[in-house]
């Protein structure tokens, strides 16, 4: 992806530290402009400030996870066109890939996070 064509960062929802940080620092080292937050409604408040190009976020988070975030991002005309990837470790059955790819997620990715895999997705 040409970063120039980037209309907004990426933003990255996840509330464990470490997997956060390695998300950011893998997507800045490639260029990328990053924002973070470390649940849905933070993720709800950084999209109102600026619309991001992509959204990624875990599933299960407090305060507001990753489905119904990607709920709200689809049911905003505003937001509704920002390809969402989805991260987790615990809803990876078939069945909880496929309901979050039907609410707009254009990838799934189980954790641990493969970087390489992960960037790949993102490219």
């Amino acid at each position: 992806m040409d970063i120039k064509q980037l209309s907004g960062p990426i933003l990255v929802v996840e509330d464990f530290p470490n997997i956060l940080e390695l998300l950011e620092v893998a997507l800045k080292f490639m260029g990328y402009p990053v924002v973070t937050a470390t649940n849905g409604m933070e993720a709800l408040e950084k999209i109102d400030r600026q619309l991001p190009s992509l959204v990624v976020s875990d599933i299960l988070m407090p305060k507001l996870d990753g489905y119904a975030l990607g709920h709200r991002l689809r049911m905003n005309p505003r937001t509704r066109h920002i390809p969402m990837i989805f991260l987790s470790a615990t809803y990876v059955t078939p069945e909880d890939q496929a309901f979050a790819l039907s609410l707009g997620g254009a990838r799934f990715i189980e954790k641990p996070v493969d970087t390489g895999q992960f960037l790949d997705m993102v490219e």
